[in-house]
């Protein structure tokens, strides 16, 4: 029973890690967008990258100037102040903790206003899976909530000017053209347009639904970012299930015309107008893509560092994938390791039978005088392991909805794994034997080797008994090992004719004797130090 509690433990902490641990690197090309002046900026690796007017690198700034936490997306109002969507730093609210009030874990996703660097207010706080924009002939901001199924228009002080209630699926985009709003959203092959005006906003005017002759181009169906430039309407699009993605050109009727070429395994994740061009993000390779109006491939707008920094991102992937094996094997050896001390402590800890030769002080340890103490059969280890399984499984289910980091999960399996190895070695490996022939003690312990003493060569403290370099385990309330009854009367006088020692004796004996319980102690200190170990490695590394 034991074994299954530490097993399971292991193993929950090890799928809670593998499931937890990014297997991709968290930050690549995130975002572009161009501001008021016609500059280009790039959000990847966590850094945004402005350039001037003809694409030079003008600078670089790191997205925690810009307040606590990681950038998401941006846009620019006409003055040039930059409008962010953060995600707060630190753990985030999952499961039930996403309900509970906890100063230290910051709930959703927050839109902020930047006059510059180090300057920035909050909008709108409390935000999920969002898309937003800034129109700025009015410098209005549009915003769908796809986790409320709200669209909101507010003003730069993000002021709400009007909503409108709509089922949205993420992922979403929001395009402003021509005086209308025009949405693409998940599971929906159509661009919906809306209405953006106060009095009626959110209005649906039309439901465009794309031409069939688009799945015929690698069933890619759903559209997703959409422009439009030079008479003509360019959308990406993707498959049902996300595994191809392109990018397509329509009339302004939305008649289909052609799909533009892109290399493969390129994921295009949004649309931008500069100057004459049109800037393609790839969020699969990293790139930045340029196309003239006749969506003709021009140089790509691909400075050096892209290359660095996705350098970094696969080495990044590599070393994840690495820390993420190592754990999985230490995880793996443990339950070895723990099945393989199992069955070793079961072997051991059989029903006591006498040695085969000899005696010690010409005492025959097979006489049929020597009264046995007997084991308290009372003891119910069924019932103990079942609580402890039942303890353990509920600390981890607890850990798995109050959406705990795989860190925090681990080192609380751990904890539970030392605790499961202390009750192995109470359960299995603490079986010793206690005899009395006249007034002469005689303790067997859990190798089966024996001692004989009387008077002075007698030791006991609290709940053990020794004669020399053996040792035997009483039991206590909660784990009894022998009567109480015939331990009190007949054996408990014998003790007191003995020594009594202090517990640091008792700790060498076990140690020498290398008694389960100084195991099952062993196993406690190195989960309780490895809980340390791990708890001060997530908190730093946050």
């Amino acid at each position: 029973m034991a074994t299954c509690v530490a097993v399971l433990a292991l193993a929950l902490a090890g799928v809670r890690f593998y499931t937890l641990s990014p297997s991709a690197p968290a930050r690549g090309l995130q975002a572009l967008a161009i501001d008021s002046r016609e500059q280009p900026v790039v959000l990847i690796g966590g850094r945004l990258h402005w350039h001037n007017r003809v694409g030079t690198g003008a600078g670089v700034v790191d997205s925690g100037e810009l307040g606590p936490g990681q950038l998401l997306g941006m846009d620019f109002f006409s003055n040039g102040e930059l409008l962010i969507l953060q995600e707060p730093a630190g753990p985030r609210k999952t499961g039930i903790a996403a309900r509970l009030p906890d100063s230290e874990l910051r709930e959703g996703n927050s839109l902020r206003r930047c006059e510059r660097v180090g300057a920035c207010v909050d909008l709108v706080n409390g935000l999920g899976t969002v898309d937003f924009l800034v129109e700025r002939g009015s410098n209005t901001i549009f915003l769908a909530r796809a986790d409320e199924d709200r669209l909101e228009k507010r003003d730069k002080n993000g002021k709400l000017l009007a909503a409108a209630t709509m089922e949205l699926n993420a992922p979403l985009h929001l395009q402003f053209e021509g005086g209308l709003l025009y949405l693409t959203q998940a599971q929906s092959n159509a661009v919906i347009v809306l209405k953006p005006d106060n009095r009626d906003f959110g209005k649906r005017l039309e439901d465009i639904p794309l031409p069939a002759q688009v799945a015929v181009n690698g069933r890619q169906v759903f559209p997703g970012a959409l422009l439009y430039h030079q008479q003509r309407w360019w959308t990406t699009m993707q498959s049902e299930d996300g595994g191809s993605a392109g990018l397509y050109l329509f009339a302004p009727d939305w008649r289909f015309e052609r799909s533009v070429a892109l290399p493969s395994q390129a994921r295009p994740i949004s649309l931008i107008r500069w100057k004459s061009s049109i800037l393609v993000a790839d969020s699969a390779t990293g790139r930045i893509y340029r196309y003239d109006s006749r969506a003709v491939r021009e140089a790509d707008f691909s400075p050096e560092y892209l290359d660095s920094v996705l350098a970094g991102q696969r080495a990044e992937l590599n070393s994840s994938r690495s820390q993420r094996t190592a754990i999985l094997v230490l995880l793996c050896s443990l339950a070895a390791g723990l099945l393989t001390l199992t069955c070793l402590h079961i072997m051991h800890g059989r029903v006591y039978t006498a040695p085969a030769s000899g005696s010690e002080l010409g005492l025959d340890i097979k006489s049929e005088n020597i009264e046995w103490l007997a084991l308290d059969v009372a003891t119910d280890w069924r019932r103990l392991g079942l609580f402890l399984s039942g303890t353990a499984s509920a600390a981890l289910a607890g850990c798995w909805l109050l959406g705990f980091g795989a860190l925090a999960t681990l080192a609380i399996s751990l904890l539970l794994a030392g605790a499961g190895g202390l009750y192995l070695a109470l359960q299995q490996g603490c079986r010793g034997h206690l005899g009395a022939l006249e007034n002469r003690l005689i303790v067997v312990d859990h190798s089966n080797t024996y001692r004989v003493g009387i008077g002075p060569e007698i030791q006991y403290f609290r709940n053990f008994v020794m004669i020399n370099d053996v040792a035997v385990y009483l039991g206590n309330r909660l784990s009894a090992r022998f009567c109480s009854a015939a331990l009190q009367e007949r054996f408990q006088p014998l003790f007191r004719t003995g020594i009594k020692v202090d517990r640091a004796t008792v700790g060498i004996k076990l140690i020498q004797q290398r008694h389960p319980l100084a195991l099952g102690g062993a196993a406690i200190l190195a989960a309780v130090a490895a809980f340390v170990l791990l708890a001060f490695y997530g908190h730093y590394t946050q």
